[in-house]
């Protein structure tokens, strides 16, 4: 009988990196309890692993700085080292593995040939996932991209692998990515999602039906005046609401009890935190900690003499002009140029009173529904100063240059990922994903 080795992984700048065997040990530990986070050393320093609502996130106490952290489940077969299929869904900000159970259905599917892998009548909503050029998830009309990798086992542990969960497909983790994916597709509250049921067992501790999600109740909550929330109106109170009656769970911002000081929860995602912490937090980045979901308008320091400027080209148009992209044959393009002059640095600027380099930057996008969407997302960045900076540039090394402020754009029309050109198939998503970390949304 197949099993599973479960792994934890942190996000790097250089990408995903395992956890040593000590600290996905506490991990597991914890994630088995049910418990809401879990101290942990990484490279000799301590952090806090925390169960969130929209996944893991490993937190410096010190610095307050987070990584995304991930759960990894790969099947075994019979000989460690070999190579195993593994099926991932795009949540919005990151690559999700589907539970070892869903990828074998998925694979044997796509082998067989068919057109599409349905598990509507397991779950009793529309829930598939087709096969074409690209392979997309769909939960009850809600398109998200899917892919399928292969990665090489390493060899399970010594100590014996954990029984699963009991229920098959309806085991905790497989309820997990299908409520994620349900409330990403915008199910209302408290219709059945796919993956539960009334006799279901209750969600595991990476769900994020936990306690800290909860739905809100009238009852428990009050509003917040600008009296006690002043933020400058960069966050408006009313996307708060103080807690009566607070559950006796830690806010991860301190670390002490939310009953130990007034509390609230924010209205967009539900997370609760200390007043206090919160307003510390928002004075910094107007974002949820745990989430990071935006709760203010957020600009950036972007120099404010640049220019942005659009055309558009037909298909022949853009294979006249040599910006037809690679993959997206028979589609106009939409190029973007963005133009900076040199200048003086400001006060929110590294060296203030110190010149600057402009620079002049080239970006393509398809022209159709998802590329016109993009643009109208990249203009809004641009007008509240947030697609570029001033900085060290990554390519020559040198300081006071304008440079991308971490909002990726194609800057080639062909060459893929690799090469930030086309074809590349989950880039929409991901530029989305990105933009709605700066909380560019709409």
């Amino acid at each position: 009988m197949a099993t599973s080795v479960v792994h934890w992984e942190r996000r790097e700048d250089s990408g995903w990196q395992k956890y040593d065997d000590a600290a996905t040990a506490a991990i597991k530990a914890a994630e088995g309890a049910g418990q809401g986070s879990v101290q942990i050393v990484d490279r000799g320093t301590t952090c806090q692993l925390v169960f969130a609502q929209e996944g893991p996130k490993q937190v410096n106490p010190i610095t307050g700085y987070r990584r995304n952290a991930r759960r990894i489940v790969n099947p075994i077969g019979s000989n460690p080292g070999q190579a195993a299929v593994q099926w991932e869904w795009f949540d919005g900000n990151n690559w999700e593995a589907y539970p070892p159970e869903i990828s074998v259905r998925v694979e044997a599917a796509r082998e067989a040939g068919e057109a599409e892998c349905d598990f509507t009548t397991l779950y009793g909503q529309d829930f598939r996932i087709e096969f074409g050029v690209d392979a997309w998830q769909t939960i009850n009309g809600k398109q998200q991209p899917v892919r399928k990798v292969t990665t090489t086992l390493s060899p399970p542990p010594s100590a014996p692998a954990p029984t699963p969960p009991a229920g098959g497909f309806l085991s905790n983790i497989a309820g997990m990515v299908l409520r994620r994916s349900a409330r990403l597709a915008g199910l209302a509250p408290g219709a059945q999602v796919p993956g539960t049921s009334a006799n279901a067992p209750p969600a595991g501790p990476s769900s994020p039906s936990t306690s800290s999600a909860k739905e809100p109740e009238d009852e428990d909550e009050a509003p917040l005046s600008a009296v006690d929330f002043p933020m400058d109106g960069s966050v408006h109170p009313s996307l708060l609401r103080t807690i009566k009656n607070p559950d006796d769970e830690d806010c991860v911002v301190c670390y002490e009890s939310l009953r130990d000081k007034p509390a609230v929860r924010l209205m967009l995602c539900k997370h609760e935190y200390h007043l206090e912490c919160i307003k510390k937090c928002f004075a910094q980045k107007p974002k949820c900690p745990t989430c990071m979901r935006a709760y203010g308008v957020r600009t950036g320091n972007q120099p404010e003499n640049g220019t942005l400027t659009v055309k558009t080209y037909t298909y022949e148009q853009a294979k006249h002009a040599c910006v037809a992209l690679e993959g997206h044959e028979g589609s106009g393009v939409i190029v973007i140029n963005y133009s900076f002059p040199h200048g003086v640095q400001g006060p929110n600027h590294p060296n203030p009173g110190t010149h600057y380099s402009g620079t002049n930057r080239v970006a393509y996008l398809v022209d159709d529904a998802q590329g016109r969407e993009v643009l109208a997302l990249l203009r809004t960045a641009f007008k509240r100063r947030l697609t570029f900076t001033v900085g060290r540039s990554q390519t020559t090394g040198r300081d006071n240059q304008v440079v991308w402020s971490g909002i990726h754009h194609k800057t080639h029309p062909y060459g893929g990922a690799a090469q930030h050109g086309y074809p590349d198939e989950t880039y929409h998503a991901r530029v989305k994903a990105e933009l709605a970390e700066f909380g560019v949304t709409a």
